[in-house]
């Protein structure tokens, strides 16, 4: 493979890797900035998400906090 071949795999490839530290970052309630502190990935490896909804959205695992189930289901009317 020719070094331009070589760099077209790799650029997505960056691309890629970079996104999933920032989205996973953002699971734990932290910036996407901090993926340029030195061994931080590490950091991320081995940390839990925040359960619920974030600043950054909602638990990509799908948790519900029961106290919203709770209260969604008393504001509907019988």
């Amino acid at each position: 493979m020719t070094h331009g071949m070589g760099m077209i795999l790799v650029i997505p490839a960056l691309w890629f890797f970079i996104a999933q530290a920032v989205k996973r970052s953002h699971d734990i309630s932290n910036s996407g900035w901090y993926i340029l502190i030195p061994f931080y990935g590490l950091w991320l490896m081995f940390s839990s998400g925040v359960q619920g909804s974030n600043e950054y959205g909602d638990d990509p695992k799908g948790f519900v906090d029961p106290n919203e189930v709770y209260s969604i289901g008393q504001n509907e009317q019988h």
